[in-house]
């Protein structure tokens, strides 16, 4: 299975050498002002110029297709010669590179249009929804409704993008269908209010996508165009009475265009793969003649899986993770890497990952110290205001990882989107440092709860809060001295009134050089807390009961370190797959 992920493939005219191909993420790091993108780019791309196929991030097609801040374009002669140098440093790692033409339609805010004007829809309905714009996440505006004479517009702007990326040195382009944006505005019913040609039936709702790709495929050609869909995804307060309705009539319609590839976000996008009732990927799937692109909430299992099903009829696989040519090592560093693992010298305590990595909280440990300092930061914040509505900003000085890996340095919109998915939430800082400053604490289950991510005084509070890099606690994050390593940060609470409350925290208080060492009670009360409802209590307590006897245990007795999970709560069982090794 290692090798047929790894073996060369074609898409249209697109030849990749192998089928992981890198999935569109929007970086916001291009110039502002002319939205060129920079040599932080060329180097971003060009190091993973190894995976079969790059989406770069989406890329608008024109000044009024912007709709966040510090994206790029591909509409000037500035910058194709700044995309030029991406694609010169892909190809020159032997990789192959595509870009997404992106208009976002409702998605945008006056600041980021052109003279200050409304952004444009197929219907004058508000989205709901927020952007990121220079003064941070707004309200996206009211949009004015396209009139039927700028449609002729609208599609030449898709046609010059195409053109311009072509010259910029692309080995084609995906145009963006997805989302919520504007493409994707014109298909759904819930966005779409119009009564002429563009709006009304599937059909008509449709007509707008067909134009464009008509436009694309005549410059680049059918077989260099791909296109992205989120049938059921209510990315951006989109929504359409009938999706799988519309979206066979639309799979149906791709077939004469001979694509590259379709790519198809299953489920909600950055969130559940669950779909309603008469809601089928498989069977759009099963419409569309040409290469199929799958993407949304894959781990290694439904990947490989997957792969299998394609490739049906050649035996089953062995996990694709596995062995120096496997994926992972090829994303770190190459099937030639060596990775090493610390173990202890002989008759030394294996105490490294209590020394570390102690978690009391739930949560994704860069966070348990900075969960533990909103603990003890709160009731001083509190006795300072009266509440937290009057804190004017906040500020986490942190670690490089900690700042790009969890916080505002990631430059990702969806990691202060209340709707986002509890993955997602959990690696936010921002999300949660505010619960835990308003709530004394974390849970494991309420902390993530939608409705608790959506209290607007939560969300409020969530927005002023951002973190920085600061090269202290840098060096600290990548000490190897228990006694010097830090995960937390220093954070500085402005008020209203311009007072500051500041404190700091290095380690969690869980650990072992903390203000509380967990100790065997707290893992066993951890243990109880997380099993509670799950495993039943007599079953706890023979587990622990065994953990305790470890250094007594017989051979025969090791089976007692595993626990039973109440068969009620483990759902229906899984249909086999390539995992069921009993299979002949």
């Amino acid at each position: 299975m290692t090798e047929k992920l790894f073996t060369p493939f074609t898409a249209g005219e697109i030849v990749a050498d192998n089928r992981l191909v890198m999935a569109p993420l929007t970086r916001n790091r291009a110039d502002n002002e002319t939205g060129e993108v920079s040599d932080m780019h060329v180097e971003y791309y060009r190091q993973r110029a190894g995976a079969g196929i790059i989406i770069t991030e989406a890329t608008q097609i024109s000044p009024e297709g912007k709709g966040y801040f510090q994206t790029p374009g591909i509409h000037t002669e500035g910058q194709v010669a700044a995309w030029r140098k991406v694609t010169d440093a892909v190809h020159s790692e032997g990789g192959r590179i595509v870009i997404q033409l992106w208009h976002v339609g409702r998605i945008s805010h006056t600041s980021l249009q052109p003279e200050g004007g409304k952004p444009v829809a197929p219907s004058a309905i508000a989205a709901g929804v927020k952007t990121f714009t220079a003064n941070g996440f707004e309200d996206t505006s009211e949009p004015r409704a396209l009139d039927l004479d700028e449609m002729p517009r609208l599609v030449a702007d898709y046609a010059h993008a195409a053109e311009m990326a072509k010259k910029a040195g692309f080995d084609g382009v995906e145009v963006h269908g997805a989302n919520g944006y504007l493409l994707d505005q014109f298909l759904k019913t819930g966005s779409n209010k119009r009564d002429d040609a563009y709006g009304g039936s599937v059909e008509n709702r449709a007509r707008l996508l067909f134009e464009v790709l008509d436009a694309v495929t005549k410059v680049w050609g059918g077989e260099r165009v791909g296109l992205r869909l989120s049938p059921f995804s209510p990315a951006n307060g989109i929504e359409d009475a009938k999706p799988q309705e519309t979206f066979e009539y639309v799979v149906k319609g791709l077939n004469r265009y001979n694509l590259s590839y379709l790519h198809l976000v299953e489920g909600a996008t950055g969130g559940s793969r669950e779909l309603d009732e008469g809601e089928s990927i498989p069977a759009l799937r099963a419409l569309f003649e040409g290469p199929y692109m799958a993407n949304n909430g894959y781990d290694r299992e439904m990947a490989i899986e997957a792969v299998d099903r394609v490739m049906r009829g050649e035996g089953a696989p062995s996990p694709a993770w596995e062995g120096e040519d496997g994926f992972i090592a090829y994303l770190l560093s190459g099937p030639g890497a060596m990775y090493h693992v610390p173990l202890p010298e002989p008759g030394e305590a294996k105490r490294a990952i209590l020394d570390t990595y102690t978690k009391e909280h739930s949560a994704e440990y860069q966070s348990q110290a900075l969960i533990d300092l909103a603990r003890r930061m709160g009731p001083r914040i509190r006795e300072q205001t009266g509440d937290l509505s009057r804190v004017k900003d906040i500020v986490i000085h942190t670690s490089h990882h900690t700042h790009y890996v969890i916080g505002t340095g990631a430059s990702d919109p969806q990691k202060m989107d209340p709707k986002a998915s509890r993955e997602t939430l959990d690696h936010s800082i921002m999300y949660i440092f505010a619960v835990a400053l308003e709530d004394g604490g974390w849970h494991h289950e309420r902390s993530y709860a939608p409705e608790r991510a959506n209290r607007p005084e939560t969300v409020a509070l969530w927005h002023r809060i951002s973190t920085v890099e600061d090269p202290e606690w840098t060096r600290r994050y990548h000490s190897r001295d228990p006694k010097e390593k830090a995960f937390g940060g220093r954070v500085v609470v402005t008020l209203a009134d311009g007072s500051v409350i500041e404190d700091e925290l290095a380690i969690a208080d869980a650990n072992p050089l903390g203000a509380r060492p967990f100790a065997r009670p707290d893992y066993v009360n951890k243990f109880r807390t997380l099993a509670d409802g799950i495993v039943a209590q007599s079953e706890q307590d023979r587990f622990i009961a065994a953990v305790e006897r470890l250094t007594d245990l017989k051979a025969e007795e090791l089976g007692g370190l595993n626990f039973a999970v109440e068969p009620d709560k483990l759902g229906p069982a899984a249909a086999s797959g390539i995992f069921d090794w009993t299979r002949t």
